[in-house]
């Protein structure tokens, strides 16, 4: 057990736990596929001691708090609530106190009435609305001021498109996998484009098997992405930033010249895009992570 306190939700079972159902509660399922899927994914046929109390005892007390306490859980939480002998040999002198406290308050609540169901609104994916080789580009303003990028231009090339769960896990966002240029100029043609230098700012530490002495010897090679996928969060108000150029058949990098991702070789680096936007630009820019199309990090 990974705990960090003798609360209810000071520990990775419960983390999860809590995620999980809340999360199914936003995907629109109902109550009872909620508590299904959390009973099924946690084997509680299986659980230890340890995950048994830690499970039960946060569930009882989620559920309750939703309005949604089934009088099964109920019984569950309460009989471990009521006999936690277990439980608290797991704390040491110093904090078993507070856990006997935790499981006295917990009782009182299970045993009072549960508030009213409260409403939990249901999440929809989210859907980039570019198209693959769309071109948009961003002209960096005077936050660049004194350096030689003052008036340039950022280059968004949309790559493609991959379905990440950046939200909840099962909700399928669908986001752009984008490569990332500096331009002295708005470009009038693809040629233009695909001679601009990429913006490598994505570290990723690819495996590297090596021989050494009749022994094979894995080492992580440290290069740079050409890609990079953004997230959902500030999407719409970021995007009202950003100037359409055109649809571009541009070139695409080879991958194995920069940071192939170790599993599937095409997958591209997640950054928090475009929250950060002009942060991780001007990092990117200030440590001269730029390359042109043949060279390699």
């Amino acid at each position: 057990m990974g705990a960090w306190g003798p609360g209810l939700f000071q520990n990775d079972t419960v983390e999860d736990l809590k995620y999980d159902y809340k999360s199914q509660l936003k995907l629109g399922k109902s109550d009872e596929e909620a508590l299904e899927y959390v009973l099924e994914v946690n084997d509680t046929e299986n659980l230890d001691d340890d995950e048994k109390y830690d499970f039960w005892l946060a569930l009882a007390s989620l559920m309750h708090d939703l309005g949604r306490l089934t009088e099964d859980v109920k019984k569950r939480a309460l009989e471990l609530a009521e006999n936690p002998g277990y439980d608290l040999e797991r704390w040491s002198k110093k904090e078993r106190p507070k856990r006997e406290q935790v499981i006295f308050e917990l009782k009182e609540k299970l045993n009072s009435p549960q508030p009213p169901r409260k409403k939990i609104s249901v999440s929809r994916p989210f859907k980039c609305k570019w198209n693959v080789n769309d071109v948009f580009y961003y002209k960096l303003g005077s936050e660049y001021a004194d350096t030689p990028y003052e008036g340039k231009y950022i280059l968004i090339l949309v790559e493609n498109f991959e379905r990440y769960d950046a939200r909840i896990r099962g909700l399928g966002d669908v986001l752009p996998v984008t490569i990332l240029k500096l331009s002295d100029n708005i470009p009038e043609n693809v040629d233009e484009i695909n001679s601009a230098p990429i913006i490598l700012h994505f570290i990723k530490y690819v495996p590297i098997d090596k021989t050494e002495n009749g022994k094979t010897v894995r080492e992580y090679e440290r290069r740079r992405h050409a890609r990079v996928m953004w997230y959902s969060f500030n999407f719409s108000a970021f995007e009202k930033k950003l100037t359409y150029l055109g649809s571009f058949d541009f070139e695409r990098p080879d991958n194995n010249k920069y940071a192939p991702y170790p599993i599937t070789g095409d997958r591209a680096e997640i950054a928090d895009l475009p929250a950060n936007f002009e942060r991780v630009i001007h990092e990117a820019l200030d440590k001269n992570h730029i390359s042109s199309m043949t060279e390699r990090f």
